[in-house]
């Protein structure tokens, strides 16, 4: 299978309280990149850019739950904040989202590991989530192949991410999709189908 269309589907704006990126600072960056697409995934709220003529922009989040981080994608209305992780997943999938655990298996801390990723407790096994990011380029190597190693585990679809908070981050991870992609639901189709392939990105 050849994959022809890249998508970095993890990036936050100034939006989110980490991170102070405008819109044009994005787009140029991932212009420079040659991206074909970028998601903007803030946290906690819904950020929804105006379109640009010369790359596709689609909105999703990243859902702060009780038991890690979840990236939506697919939903239009916002989903409250610590909750446990399978009651906003079935939020997520009650607006016709999917449900990918962001970053399972990052720690900044013992202290706060287990609400950091859904894997530090393991409730990335009981919960049903549509996908894993096994690449995110914000969490070191061995975190990363634990997530991928639990995605086949669950044989899960797989993604990469930057989580850009700087631009200088922007398309470090990726997700390469085996088609073009017109709007967010076929970005969807693309992972329920399971054709994708995470990256190291540019």
């Amino acid at each position: 299978m050849s994959f022809i269309f890249t998508i970095d589907p993890h990036i936050h704006s100034k939006n989110s309280p980490d991170c102070k990126m405008t819109r044009k600072q994005i787009i140029l960056k991932a212009l420079e990149l040659e991206l074909d697409a970028i998601c903007i995934t803030d946290h906690d709220i819904i950020t929804k850019m105006l379109p640009d003529a010369n790359i596709l922009i689609l909105s999703g989040c990243e859902i702060t739950t009780n038991h890690g981080h979840i990236l939506a994608y697919g939903i239009s209305e916002p989903i409250p904040i610590s909750l446990s992780a399978e009651d906003t997943i079935d939020r997520i999938h009650n607006q016709g989202g999917v449900a990918i655990a962001a970053h399972p298996y990052r720690k900044f801390g013992q202290e706060n590991a287990d609400i950091i990723g859904l894997g530090n407790s393991d409730k990335i096994f009981s919960c049903p989530i549509d996908g894993v990011e096994v690449i995110n380029s914000l969490t070191n190597k061995k975190e990363n192949s634990k997530a991928r190693e639990t995605a086949k585990l669950l044989k899960l679809p797989m993604l990469g991410g930057s989580d850009a908070h700087r631009i200088e981050t922007i398309g470090k991870a990726v997700t390469r999709l085996s088609t073009s992609i017109e709007n967010i639901d076929d970005f969807i189709n693309c992972i329920k189908n399971g054709k994708l392939l995470p990256s190291i990105g540019y």
